[in-house]
């Protein structure tokens, strides 16, 4: 639910490299932050934890664009107006050296993407994260989330699609 959290523990297979990769996750959106909200963070999590720290870390930034966060810069990408209430899929997908954005299967924005992303430090969070240097807490999400996934070597999608849906409720 809304400002709902998840830690997950240190791994190395949050280890991206410069290879391919696909998140993906269903979202509901209740409220626009003024902020930001985090959808997912791999890399150091706690009290003086830096945006610098995350290997990867990807979040609303005032409901008006999807930031891409790694070690040592971001890349921004506008979005569409986003409906509160109302179930869409998105997609952040690395394919060789550019990074897609798709929203309800189409492709909303393409970035060049030429980090090569280490070995996160600390553990990571689904709905939170920190970032830019905020010790007084975590970002957290404004919306409903399910069905996360993330593909480690695979560019899912490299083209418009239809999103399969397996919740009864979308």
């Amino acid at each position: 639910g809304a400002n709902d959290y998840i830690t997950l523990p240190p791994s190395s297979d949050y280890q991206f490299g410069d290879g391919d990769f696909t998140i993906e996750w269903w979202e509901n959106q209740v409220s626009r932050p003024s902020g930001f909200a985090s959808i997912i963070h791999f890399g150091a999590i706690g009290a003086s934890a830096q945006y610098g720290s995350a290997d990867l870390g990807i979040r609303y930034e005032s409901g008006t664009s999807i930031r891409v966060g790694y070690v040592g810069g971001y890349i921004d990408f506008t979005v569409a107006s986003t409906p509160f209430n109302v179930w869409r899929h998105c997609a952040v997908v690395r394919e060789g050296n550019q990074i897609k954005l798709y929203r309800n299967g189409i492709l909303e924005d393409t970035q060049s993407f030429t980090a090569t992303l280490g070995n996160p430090s600390g553990n990571g969070a689904i709905g939170a994260g920190y970032y830019g240097g905020n010790p007084a807490g975590f970002y957290l999400s404004n919306y409903y989330m399910q069905d996360l996934r993330v593909y480690k070597g695979v560019a899912k999608y490299t083209s418009n699609f239809i999103p399969a849906s397996t919740n009864p409720d979308i």
